[in-house]
């Protein structure tokens, strides 16, 4: 099962049609209500990505793969 760092389930959806046939679970944070946002206080949006996926992963014990659009 691999956690997408988002509560938007448009976006889970999409990356679970793309990883089903690798047999991969798809999650979003829209299933992990009690997890609360993490501060994206980085300077790029790698280390803003990193940030998240760390402190998802911390939180709910997760793999978790996220990313920072900036938008």
């Amino acid at each position: 099962m691999l956690l997408i760092g988002t509560r938007n389930k448009k976006k889970g959806l999409e990356l679970e049609a793309l990883l089903a046939p690798y047999g991969i679970a798809v999650k979003t944070l829209a299933e992990f209500p009690e997890v609360g946002e993490v501060e994206e206080h980085g300077t790029t949006f790698a280390a803003n990505a990193a940030l998240k996926a760390t402190g998802y992963a911390q939180a709910t014990g997760q793999w978790v793969l996220a990313d920072d659009s900036g938008l």
